[in-house]
């Protein structure tokens, strides 16, 4: 039994991370009501909410750093439009 868990190739994962993550998602799904909802026009409160969202998600899971990464490849007008503070926020520093 013990060798199994210690040829294991799944990483063990804290449950910081993945509330964290969870979190990240959580506001990734928010931030669109309320850029819609937002009862002044021109102040982007949800993008705000988006990004912190995607900040968190991807700093926290693998998955959704690939995620990030192959969307930021796919749409380089991405790659183009975010500064690089924003690209090492989000990324960690990979792939920047």
């Amino acid at each position: 039994m013990t060798e199994q868990v210690q040829n294991s190739p799944r990483k063990r994962v804290s449950v910081w991370r993945v509330s964290l993550a969870g979190t990240g998602v959580l506001l990734l799904i928010l931030s669109v009501p309320i850029a819609i909802l937002t009862p002044f026009p021109f102040i982007p409160i949800g993008v705000g909410i988006g990004v912190a969202g995607a900040a968190l998600l991807a700093r926290n899971s693998r998955q959704g750093k690939q995620w990030m990464a192959r969307q930021i490849n796919r749409h380089p007008r991405l790659d183009r439009m975010a500064p690089h503070w924003l690209k090492t926020l989000i990324l960690g520093g990979d792939n920047v």
